[in-house]
């Protein structure tokens, strides 16, 4: 398990998607009303690819001039 969370937390880094998972704890820890369609609607919740996702654009724009070798334009709308 710890070489399987090992292997993720590269990827991760590798895709550049470790900053819109952090940020993600904060959009989903300040919803109080929100319910998404198909998700239990007992409780507020945003979906975990739902609070992500969110934040990847701001997050890729700001990221993308430092690895423009490693990543393709194709995130980054100008």
């Amino acid at each position: 398990m710890m070489y399987a969370a090992t292997l993720a937390g590269i990827a991760f880094g590798n895709a550049g998607v470790h900053v819109p998972h952090g940020m993600a704890y904060s959009v989903a820890g300040l919803v109080r009303d929100y319910r998404a369609a198909g998700s239990p609607q007992d409780e507020p919740m945003v979906p975990h690819g739902m609070s992500v996702i969110v934040n990847a654009p701001a997050v890729f724009r700001s990221t993308a001039s430092a690895a423009t070798s490693t990543r393709g334009t194709a995130s980054v709308q100008r």
